[in-house]
């Protein structure tokens, strides 16, 4: 049994050690991109509306991540769309869980024509929905910071000329209770 479970040990270590590694290397090769610049990156966050979805996990399928994703209403006022054929897209959402036994996810968006790294990071959730719901709000913030959202109050001016579709509930003599269409 001691033999058993110093095995499992000596395989985990094995396992998080080579996990680790991976992702060290792929945090150095994307950090060394020639000839872009941090406004190249801001300018490529701004323009891109569509999304290829690779997930190098069960735990999180395309449909769970498109699901979360859509859920920003950032997202969609952007535009974004999801395609099926990875050459057709402006950028490239891969999603990892490293380590079997792990509760990391990995994320990366990385733009197809440059290989530029537009934003990655790191999630710890219990399943793929929680972890899809998690990355799909880092890469929200990510893009807010150079894409900002409509202006609401300018929505609000737009239409502040025309009566609301809302009723209004006025209070009339004696306490009674009036509705205005």
């Amino acid at each position: 049994m001691q033999l058993l479970y110093r095995f499992l040990m000596v395989f985990i270590t094995l396992l998080t050690v080579t996990g680790a590694t991976t992702l060290a290397q792929n945090s150095i090769q994307s950090t060394t991109q020639i000839g872009v610049s941090g406004q190249d990156r801001e300018e490529i966050l701004k323009t891109f509306h569509s999304i290829f979805i690779v997930s190098r996990t069960s735990f999180a399928s395309l449909q769970v991540i498109q699901k979360e994703v859509y859920k920003k209403k950032e997202m969609v006022e952007w535009g974004m769309v999801f395609v099926e054929q990875g050459d057709k897209a402006d950028a490239v959402l891969t999603i990892d869980r490293p380590l079997a036994l792990g509760f990391d996810y990995t994320f990366s968006l990385v733009d197809q024509k440059t290989g530029v790294v537009l934003c990655s990071g790191k999630t710890i959730a219990i399943d793929g929905i929680r972890a899809s719901s998690a990355i799909a709000d880092q890469i929200v913030k990510c893009m807010k910071s150079v894409r900002p959202l409509a202006d609401k109050k300018s929505k609000k001016n737009t239409s502040a000329g025309s009566k609301s579709d809302k009723p209004t509930v006025k209070q009339g003599k004696d306490l009674d209770l009036t509705i205005d269409d």
